[in-house]
């Protein structure tokens, strides 16, 4: 889909913690709603964001991005390289943090290749708010991280959704995704569903 309006895709920094912070939390309520996610039964969900989370993403390595449509931030995304050394230790999202203890495994911190060459990375808290929906920039955004995941040389960009939303996996299917294994946590109140796209 053609973008019909002037749009710009920046590199976030800690200067736009505020801004990223709201984007993912007002982007990620009709979500909770749609889902009755609420702060008592998945206090983790992106629809509680805070400042101080973007601010933990960024100091871990996490690549945001923001989307500019006529000079008003529309969207953003962020792009996770694996971390064996620290994924254990920092508190994160729920769905991330079940997604990298589903596919740490399958890395070896005694491999070269993981320390030159990330086989996956991982798309995460891909976010257009609710008014700017439907014009595209939600695949222009998918799009970007898939494109930065290649530069970081990563083989595959994999992403956790919540299982039950046919319609964000349709989204994902259309950019080239495949759904994988779908897994219950004790810790959340929905199934996650795990898909990759090879780059």
């Amino acid at each position: 889909m053609a973008l019909s309006k002037p749009h710009s895709i920046v590199t976030a920094t800690l200067k736009d913690a505020e801004q990223l912070f709201r984007l993912i939390r007002d982007s990620f309520a009709d979500v909770a709603e749609r889902f009755e996610l609420t702060p008592q039964n998945c206090p983790k969900h992106p629809s509680n964001y805070t400042r101080k989370w973007v601010e933990r993403d960024l100091a871990r390595g996490v690549r945001y991005f923001i989307l500019f449509a006529d000079g008003t931030a529309v969207g953003c995304v962020g792009v996770e390289k694996p971390s064996p050394t620290t994924d254990d230790r920092l508190p994160d999202n729920d769905v991330d943090k079940a997604e990298r203890g589903c596919r740490i495994r399958h890395m070896s911190t005694n491999d070269n290749a993981v320390q030159n060459h990330y086989p996956e990375v991982y798309m995460e808290r891909l976010a257009v708010l609710p008014q700017h929906r439907g014009l595209g920039y939600g695949n222009r955004l998918a799009r970007h991280a898939i494109s930065q995941a290649r530069t970081l040389g990563a083989s595959s960009v994999g992403i956790g959704i919540i299982a039950a939303d046919a319609g964000l996996k349709n989204f994902y299917r259309a950019l080239g995704f495949e759904e994988g294994e779908t897994k219950t946590f004790p810790h959340l109140p929905f199934a996650v569903a795990f898909l990759n796209v090879l780059v």
